[in-house]
C-alpha cells in the first residue's frame, strides 16, 4: 500500500512519541523490558474495562460508519467509528479518528492503538511500532491487541519464516492476555496447519469455533484437518456447515464432493453435490477462484455418471448365470 502524506498534527505527535517510545528507529522495541506506570494503569482502567478487546477486531454493525460520531458521542462511539474505519481499511480516516480520540481522552490507550493500526496500514512500520508501544504505556501494561498487532508487523517484516518463532510467541502472549482474542487464535490455527502440525492446528480451530461457531475459515480449516486424518463423517459435517454459511464459495462444495467420493465411497452423493454446484454456478449463486471451474465440473459430472451407469451393468452380469440357471 502506498505511503500517504502525514499532516502537521501527526508529525507533531510523532516527535512526542520519538522522545518516549523505547527501542531503536526502524526496529521493534522490547516490550518485556519496559517498566509500566501503575498510575497510568489506574487512569486507563475505565477505558480497558469498558470495552472488550475482541470487539475491536470483529466486524462492526452496519449502523456504525467510518465517520466522526455526533457531537455528543462518547469515547465508545469514537472507538466504534475507528473500528469501522479499520475494517474498511480507510487508513486516512482512521488516523484522523485516532488523533481525535487521543485529544479527547488523553488517558485512553485507544487513540495511540488506532494510530498504530493506521500507520501499519499505510506501510509506515516504524511509526506503527512507536504508537503501539505508546498505547501500552498509556494502558500501564501489556495489551492483548497490541501484541496481536505487533505480531502482524513482525510477520510483514520477516516473512513466513518468522511465523513459527518470534511471531508465534507474540500471538501466544496476546492469547495469554486475552484467551478470547479470536483473530490470534485463528492465526495460530492456520499457521500450524500450514506447517503440518495438525494436532496444534486442530486445537486452535476448536478454540475459535467455541467462541464463534460460524467462523467460516475455521470450519473450512478444521474440515481439511479431518480430511487429512481420514475422518470422513467429521469432514462432511464441517463442510456442510461451511457451505450453509457461504454457499457462494464453489471450492467448498468441490471438497465436499471429494469427501463423499473418496472417503465415504458414495459416488451418488458426490454426483448430487456437484450437480447442485453446477446449478448454483449457472444461476450466479456460486463463484470459483479458477476460470476453468465449469469445464472441470462438467467433466467430473460425466465421469461420475458413467461410473454409476457401469455399476448396474456389472450387477446384472453377476446375476445372469443365476437367472439362466433358474430358467
Amino acid at each position: 500500500m502506498k505511503m500517504q502524506s502525514i499532516n502537521r498534527q501527526t508529525v507533531a505527535l510523532s516527535l512526542i512519541v520519538m522522545s518516549t517510545a523505547s527501542g531503536f528507529i526502524g526496529c521493534a522495541s522490547s516490550p518485556e523490558k519496559v517498566k509500566y506506570d501503575p498510575q497510568a494503569a489506574e487512569r486507563a482502567r475505565p477505558f480497558l474495562e469498558g470495552h472488550h478487546a475482541m470487539d475491536l477486531r470483529l466486524p462492526v454493525g452496519r449502523a456504525v460508519l467510518c465517520a466522526d460520531p455526533k457531537a455528543d458521542g462518547t469515547w465508545k462511539d469514537w472507538v466504534a467509528a475507528a473500528t469501522a474505519c479499520a475494517q474498511k481499511e480507510d487508513w486516512v480516516q482512521l488516523e484522523r479518528v485516532g488523533m481525535e480520540i487521543s485529544k479527547r481522552e488523553v488517558n485512553s490507550p485507544w487513540g495511540a492503538y488506532f494510530l498504530g493500526v493506521a500507520a501499519a496500514g499505510k506501510g509506515d512500520l516504524t511509526r506503527a511500532y512507536w504508537m503501539l508501544d505508546l498505547a501500552e504505556k498509556k494502558a500501564g501494561g501489556p495489551m492483548a491487541l497490541v501484541r496481536y498487532e505487533r505480531a502482524r508487523l513482525l510477520e510483514r517484516e520477516q516473512g513466513p519464516a518468522a511465523s513459527a518463532s518470534e511471531v508465534a510467541r507474540e500471538m501466544k502472549e496476546a492469547i495469554r492476555l486475552d484467551p478470547e482474542l479470536l483473530p490470534a487464535l485463528s492465526w495460530l490455527a492456520q499457521v500450524y496447519h500450514r506447517d503440518r502440525m495438525l494436532s496444534e492446528a486442530e486445537g486452535y480451530y476448536h478454540q475459535v469455533l467455541k467462541l464463534k461457531s460460524d467462523h467460516w475459515p475455521s470450519l473450512a480449516g478444521l474440515a481439511e484437518v479431518a480430511i487429512e486424518k481420514n475422518n470422513a463423517d467429521e469432514a462432511v459435517d464441517l463442510l456442510s456447515k461451511a457451505v450453509t454459511l457461504r454457499p457462494e464459495v464453489a471450492e467448498t462444495r468441490v471438497r465436499l464432493a471429494y469427501v463423499y467420493e473418496n472417503l465415504k465411497k458414495d459416488q451418488a452423493k458426490s454426483l448430487e453435490t456437484l450437480r447442485e454446484l453446477k446449478v448454483a454456478v449457472e444461476k450466479g449463486r456460486a463463484k470459483s477462484k479458477t476460470a476453468d471451474l465449469v469445464s472441470s465440473l462438467n467433466q467430473k459430472i460425466r465421469t461420475l455418471e458413467q461410473a454409476l451407469k457401469a455399476v448396474p451393468a456389472e450387477q446384472a452380469k453377476g446375476r445372469e448365470p443365476a437367472q439362466k440357471k433358474g430358467g
